[in-house]
């Protein structure tokens, strides 16, 4: 399977965001580090589909804060429409 099909799928499990970020392994090996973005109330779904679509024995699961920034949408009037 790809990393693309394996992508979807986690996407498909619900996640927001996922990315692959290249490292080299042991003895300059190319590799690739799975990174995914969640809920926290939708953590089982990303951990169980990530421990069932890699090799990997483990995870390490970090919990972060959002802070968004105030918008709002404006209509305005111009010459040119």
């Amino acid at each position: 399977m790809s990393d693309r099909q394996r992508m979807e799928k986690l996407f498909a499990a619900g996640l927001r965001d996922v990315f692959l970020t290249p490292i080299p392994m042991k003895r300059n090996r190319p590799g690739t580090l799975p990174g995914v973005i969640a809920l926290w109330r939708d953590e089982a779904r990303p951990v169980d589909s990530l421990l069932g679509e890699t090799t990997t024995l483990g995870l390490r699961v970090q919990s972060i804060e959002r802070v968004e920034a105030h918008r709002e949408f404006r209509q305005v009037d111009m010459v040119f429409g």
